[in-house]
């Protein structure tokens, strides 16, 4: 992000070595805010924190409708036609 990189989404998981993603989403939150920070979790007690504070989360195991879906709200609005393009795609490598 210092490079100049544009960021849409971060995607991350809850546990991880050196920092985990809650501490991680809490520092784009004061750094970037209004990134959306979706964590990936296998650890019930942990969605309703993350959720509260604002940031997304999947438990795991997820299937592809809540990637989906959370890609649909976060990112994908940005450029409908992409939008388009890309949900055929998905269909067809599901079909």
């Amino acid at each position: 992000m210092d490079a100049g990189l544009r960021v849409d989404l971060v995607f991350t998981d809850v546990g991880m070595p050196e920092m985990d993603g809650v501490t991680l989403a809490h520092l784009i939150g004061r750094r970037l805010p209004g990134l959306p920070v979706a964590l990936v979790t296998g650890r019930p007690d942990v969605v309703d924190p993350v959720t509260e504070r604002g940031d997304i989360a999947l438990l795991k195991p997820y299937s592809l409708e809540p990637l989906e879906a959370l890609l649909n709200e976060h990112f994908w609005w940005k450029a409908p036609e992409h939008h388009q393009k890309h949900r055929r795609r998905w269909r067809d490598a599901r079909a």
